[in-house]
């Protein structure tokens, strides 16, 4: 039987990290929803990160039950994140 999943896929996420042989405390997820990047996650215990490009909006983030780790305004940002967060935990 053939198995279907779509993006961002909290099946296919951990499929993913065992595959790789990864812990979720050490895989980010960046995103531009709320609602399926940052929750799928957050569900599975990877640092979240909501780009501020797409769907989601600064105004939405004080709205949300949804808590991004990180907030940033483009992808440009990500590297500079990344580098002064690398492996903290």
């Amino acid at each position: 039987m053939e198995t279907v999943v779509g993006k961002p896929s909290a099946y296919f996420a951990r499929s993913a990290l065992e595959r790789l042989g990864l812990s979720p405390r050490h895989v980010w997820v960046v995103g531009d929803s709320l609602t399926s990047d940052v929750a799928m996650g957050k569900e599975l215990g990877m640092t979240s990160v909501v780009v501020l490009t797409g769907v989601t909006r600064r105004d939405d983030l004080a709205a949300s039950p949804m808590k991004p780790d990180h907030v940033i305004e483009t992808l440009a940002e990500l590297p500079a994140l990344l580098k002064s967060r690398a492996f903290r935990g």
